[in-house]
């Protein structure tokens, strides 16, 4: 990873080399922004784009500062050695000036909480549409952004139709025809979150059963260590109303103990968002290669 010095002048030397990119393939840029389930909108919106355009979008840490950046210039993957980010600028900025120009279309989720980052690649991107899923943490009026389609709560039944409400006006914006928005809509799902098992500090085990999309149901985390007798202490940790209201039923379980400290055999269960949460519960980890 960059190291806290080089940080700034890398970004400056990045922000130059996508705005060069920008210029040279004039992306038609859609961003998606919000304290909101942004990921649904990005894959939703995708999914439409790319039955009549040629589109990407970013997958790798949206989260993370470059990511934007690094979908812009096409890098598959956030780089993860200093070699790497070294290797990036280079082989990028000999492909814009090889590569013939490529129009297209580029669905960005800026996923960003710290408002001058957020400015800056809102700035640099000058995205001609936006969704916007929840609250932004800047004034998007300032950046001359066309269209904007804002989604202000979802419905925990039907978490997807507020977002096939605003996909269609973004098809509508790009002249898609009804049929092709509607036959996209029809096919659209998004995947299943699997449950994952790690090794904890302490000879402990994490149970990962948090989501991108939509939560596992709860029961189906629990019961992996139900009835097992090697398990010592059995720990969920959870903000979800549901999950708590749920947990009444498991007196067997500890819920969301402060300052915790994993034992021996003991089985934990993370829940919630899985970019927020794993982040959140991190020093809990002994290693991040999943067991099963």
């Amino acid at each position: 990873m960059l190291n806290k010095i080089f940080r700034k002048p890398y970004r400056r030397l990045l922000t130059n080399l996508t705005k060069l990119t920008l210029k040279k393939h004039q992306p038609t840029i859609i961003a998606i922004m919000g304290d909101g389930q942004t990921s649904i909108g990005r894959e939703i919106v995708y999914h439409l784009i790319k039955t009549r355009f040629p589109a990407r979008r970013n997958l790798e840490s949206p989260e993370a500062e470059f990511s934007v950046p690094l979908t812009v210039l096409g890098y598959p993957s956030y780089p993860e050695h200093s070699w790497e980010w070294v290797r990036l600028l280079l082989k990028s900025y000999f492909l814009v000036k090889k590569n013939p120009p490529h129009k297209h279309f580029l669905i960005l989720e800026l996923n960003f909480i710290d408002p001058d980052l957020l400015s800056h690649w809102l700035k640099v991107l000058d995205p001609e549409t936006a969704l916007i899923v929840g609250r932004v943490p800047v004034d998007y009026s300032e950046f001359g952004i066309k269209k904007v389609v804002k989604i202000n709560q979802t419905h925990p039944d039907d978490v997807l139709k507020p977002f096939e409400l605003a996909v269609q006006q973004i098809g509508r914006f790009y002249n898609i025809e009804p049929n092709v928005i509607e036959q996209a809509l029809s096919s659209f799902s998004l995947p299943s979150s699997k449950i994952r098992f790690f090794p904890g500090i302490n000879n402990s085990v994490i149970i990962d059963a948090t989501h991108y999309y939509f939560p596992i149901k709860l029961d189906s985390a629990l019961e992996l260590v139900q009835d097992d007798t090697e398990i010592g202490r059995k720990i969920v940790f959870t903000k979800n109303k549901k999950d708590i209201n749920a947990l009444k039923q498991h007196s067997d379980w500890l819920k969301n103990p402060k300052n915790f400290t994993p034992q021996n055999n003991d089985a934990i269960v993370l829940r919630g968002n899985k970019t927020v949460t794993m982040q959140e519960f991190e020093h809990l980890f002994a290693s991040h290669m999943p067991l099963i």
